[in-house]
């Protein structure tokens, strides 16, 4: 606006409203910061938290985060309250009852081991990736391969087994019974001694580590198997699916599952983890219940009789009654489905 003709008043005036205007703006804007910083729920992101994440009768480990971010960790001696380790990122708390030394990262994203007794590193951080020990060794990798150490950093098996991401994040690297899984070039799994000899040559997709029962479940060619603590087959790889539930197991097989106790003997030939009657929609508002129960295996859906004869196996993702005896059946979570009739057979137009 042109205010040099306005007179002397209106001007003071006018120029008096625009100071206003601009000093409640600043003062919006001012009150909008101080919510945010000092009211408003995502204030968090400008905080800095401290949290006691270990702790014993010596020592202490606090971790230090900004705005829910990680900026580092640190280990203090309880009685003096000062500083025993430089920052870290983090270390692994799970580590044996029995066992002082536990996996950490250091700022520079290598791995070393921290005494959880001193707070001291006992071993710098060096290796790419790092294992809890395990009957006294533990897995390191270097150059993506993987070898073993003793507490005081010493090798005890070379870096020399080639390991995968897959593997990194799938297999613990652990001995157990003397014996530890291992990968091959080929990203297949076998057993190794001590010294890193195989004792089981690497055939198999995937090991499992050993149970109380000193038996592993293993992996080939999709399927689930068992082995003994030696690598030794008791019982083939033919299932779909095999559960260790801490005392027996459930092996799912072509949509049926059964019990098995650690010796191999069927406790129950059928059994699921859910069942509820099937009903039918006569319309919106009313509905009746059939002479069919859907039976669940996890997140897998059957059909079977009041006489637990099974009609549909438990191998889709949901199923459903849609006409008299008519059954429709998710295939996966795309929009696809197969049809069967009442006597389990499947129908095709």
């Amino acid at each position: 606006m042109n205010t040099k003709n306005l007179h002397p008043i209106w001007k003071k005036i006018y120029i008096c409203a625009l100071s206003l205007i601009a000093l409640s703006v600043a003062g919006i804007v001012a009150a909008c910061l101080i919510y945010e910083l000092r009211i408003s729920p995502r204030s968090y992101r400008f905080r800095k938290t401290e949290r006691v994440v270990y702790s014993n009768d010596q020592i202490r480990i606090q971790r230090v985060s900004k705005g829910g971010y990680l900026l580092y960790s640190r280990a203090y001696d309880i009685r003096t309250e000062k500083p025993v380790s430089d920052k870290f990122r983090w270390f692994a708390s799970h580590v044996d009852e029995y066992d002082t030394l536990s996996v950490y990262c250091d700022m520079n994203g290598k791995r070393g081991y921290i005494n959880l007794n001193t707070g001291k590193f006992n071993i710098k951080g060096q290796y790419d990736h790092a294992w809890n020990f395990s009957e006294g060794l533990g897995a390191v990798t270097v150059d993506n391969k993987v070898g073993f150490i003793d507490s005081q950093g010493e090798y005890v098996i070379p870096c020399q087994f080639p390991v995968s991401v897959k593997a990194i994040h799938n297999i613990g690297f652990a001995f157990h019974d003397s014996l530890c899984v291992m990968t091959n070039e080929n990203d297949l799994c076998g057993l190794i001694n001590r010294s890193g000899e195989w004792i089981l040559q690497p055939q198999y997709d995937r090991i499992w580590n050993p149970n109380k029962a000193h038996q592993r479940i293993y992996q080939n060619d999709g399927k689930y198997g068992l082995m003994d603590k030696f690598g030794k087959v008791i019982l083939q790889a033919t299932y779909d699916y095999i559960y260790d539930k801490q005392g027996y197991y459930q092996l799912v097989k072509d949509g049926v599952m059964c019990t098995m106790d650690y010796k191999l003997n069927i406790l129950n030939p059928f059994v699921a983890t859910k069942t509820e009657t099937e009903y039918f929609a006569l319309d919106e508002d009313e509905e009746i219940a059939t002479e069919f129960i859907k039976y669940h295996i996890y997140d897998k859906e059957g059909i079977m009789d009041h006489n637990g004869k099974v009609i549909i196996p438990a191998k889709y993702i949901r199923v459903d009654i849609v006409g008299t005896n008519l059954f429709k059946a998710s295939v996966s979570n795309s929009n696809e489905f197969v049809f069967f009739d009442t006597d389990g057979n499947m129908i095709t137009y």
